[in-house]
C-alpha cells in the first residue's frame, strides 16, 4: 500500500497527497462491513466501522480522473471477474425466478376462476410451495458507484450487503446531497448512516 500511492502520484504527475486520499477511499470500499476498529479493546463496546470520507479539491485538468482509475482498477477487475465467474449461476437464476413468477401468475388466476373453496385452497397451497421454493436473487457483485441519487444508493446498499462507496472524479455528489433531485431539500441519511454502519431499511418508494 504505502509503495502503491507514490508510484500512482509519479506516475501520474499529480500531487501524493491525492493519491493517499484516493487510496484510503478505495480501502474502506473494501475493508467496510468486514472489519470494524475498537480503539479501546475488546473489552470496551465502543467500535466504529471503517468508513471514510475524502474530498480532493483540485482545478479542472488536474487529473483526477487517471488517479481514480489507477487505484479502483483493482477493484473493477475484482467485479468483472466475479460478473463472469457469476454469469451461469446469474442465468439459471433468472430464468428459475421468470418461470416461478409466471406459474404464480397463473396459479392466481386459477385461484381467482376456482368453482368451489375447496378447490381454490389446493391453488393457494401450490401458489404458497411455488413462492417458498422460488430461489433468493443472485445479483453480481458490486462495491462501487459513482454518478447516484439518494435514494439509488439506498437500494445499492440493501441489494450488495449494506456495502457501497461513491468513488467520482466530478463534485456532482455534492449537488445531489443538497438536494438537486429533492427539490432543494438537502438529502443526507443515507450518507450519513452508510458513514456510520447503521442497517439500511428502504421502504418508501
Amino acid at each position: 500500500g504505502s509503495r502503491i500511492w507514490p508510484a500512482v502520484a509519479e506516475s501520474t504527475q499529480t500531487p501524493p497527497a491525492m493519491a493517499v486520499m484516493v487510496s484510503l477511499s478505495v480501502l474502506a470500499t473494501v475493508l467496510h462491513r468486514r472489519f470494524e476498529v475498537a480503539p479501546f479493546g475488546d473489552d470496551d463496546d465502543y467500535a466504529e466501522p471503517l468508513a471514510i470520507w475524502t474530498l480532493t479539491g483540485l482545478p479542472s485538468g488536474s487529473r483526477k480522473t487517471a488517479v481514480i482509475n489507477a487505484l479502483a482498477k483493482p477493484i473493477v477487475d475484482w467485479e468483472k471477474l466475479e460478473r463472469d465467474r457469476l454469469r451461469p449461476e446469474i442465468a439459471r437464476n433468472g430464468a428459475a425466478r421468470a418461470v416461478a413468477k409466471k406459474r404464480i401468475e397463473k396459479l392466481t388466476k386459477d385461484a381467482v376462476n376456482a368453482e368451489n373453496e375447496e378447490e381454490r385452497e389446493r391453488i393457494r397451497k401450490q401458489i404458497e410451495e411455488e413462492q417458498n421454493t422460488m430461489p433468493a436473487e443472485i445479483l453480481a457483485p458490486r462495491l462501487f458507484t459513482g454518478d447516484v441519487t439518494a435514494e439509488r444508493l439506498q437500494a445499492l446498499l440493501t441489494e450488495h450487503a449494506e456495502r457501497m462507496s461513491v468513488l467520482s472524479d466530478e463534485a456532482g455528489i455534492f449537488l445531489i446531497m443538497a438536494g438537486l433531485y429533492s427539490g432543494g431539500m438537502a438529502s443526507l441519511d443515507v450518507f450519513l448512516q452508510g458513514h456510520a454502519g447503521t442497517p439500511m431499511r428502504v421502504d418508501r418508494a
